[in-house]
């Protein structure tokens, strides 16, 4: 099962040429399950949907969520929840998206969620990671999979991932398979993100994360994607995703 993280960026900069940069690399990449953030357009998403032929969609109509799920396994039951911590550099709330997605009588709980961005606004973050496992221990099954991913805009060594980490116990995908790589998501190689103001330094702030009854012995590769411009120089977004895959030879039949 391949799984696949991605900051879209909304309709930001060449969005034609983006958009095709994005749907030629989910063509490539191949994932099972995709999730979003900073997918605003709701009628983006179901043409995404239409275009790639992914059965199920799990999107929310709030103004300034942006998380979207797709999937090959279908939905049971999904729920946003609205942050109750609101950055003080920020006119809008922050959410997290839960969707219960079945398979052979196997259930996976996948979790999506979009952080705050400012780099000074870590006491934010950290409080909202602490909102986001409270969600995430409301839906998630006690012996099932379970998946969090998304743009939590700190590094791996700041206090609100330290700190989430330590509380969840899931696995770090990237992280576990290459401990000494920088991993970078946000890359002023980019030059969507180079143009970005202010300026922020190169960080990796999009991650995959699992349990252990879905990670340990199954996890077989994580790698960073969209980390090359296609046609023109043109980038799917100023963020590079994440692609996790799983073996699940006994697990959610696809």
């Amino acid at each position: 099962m391949r799984i696949l993280t991605l900051n879209t960026w909304h309709n930001n900069g060449p969005s034609l040429q983006r958009r095709n940069a994005l749907i030629q690399g989910i063509i490539q990449y191949s994932p099972d399950i995709l999730l979003f953030q900073e997918l605003f357009d709701g009628d983006w998403s179901k043409e995404l949907q239409t275009r790639l032929g992914y059965p199920h969609l799990v999107s929310t109509e709030c103004t300034h969520s942006g998380l979207v799920v797709l999937s090959k396994l279908p939905p049971d039951d999904n729920e946003i929840y609205r942050m109750n911590t609101k950055s003080p550099f920020e006119n809008y709330w922050r959410y997290a998206l839960w969707a219960g997605l079945r398979g052979d009588g196997h259930r996976l709980d996948v979790f999506n969620t979009h952080l705050s961005w400012e780099l000074e606004d870590h006491s934010t973050r950290e409080a909202q990671v602490r909102e986001f496992w409270s969600f995430i221990e409301t839906h998630r099954s006690d012996n099932g999979f379970a998946v969090v991913a998304g743009d939590f805009n700190c590094t791996p060594d700041s206090p609100a991932m330290t700190w989430f980490i330590a509380q969840s116990r899931f696995i770090d995908t990237y992280g576990t398979l290459y401990p000494d790589a920088a991993g970078f998501t946000w890359s002023n190689r980019n030059l969507f993100a180079q143009n970005h103001r202010p300026v922020l330094p190169d960080r990796r702030i999009d991650y995959i994360l699992a349990n252990h009854a879905f990670a340990e012995n199954r996890l077989k590769r994580c790698e960073v994607i969209f980390d090359k411009a296609q046609t023109l120089g043109v980038f799917a977004s100023d963020h590079f995703g994440v692609l996790a895959e799983f073996d699940v030879s006994d697990g959610p039949d696809l």
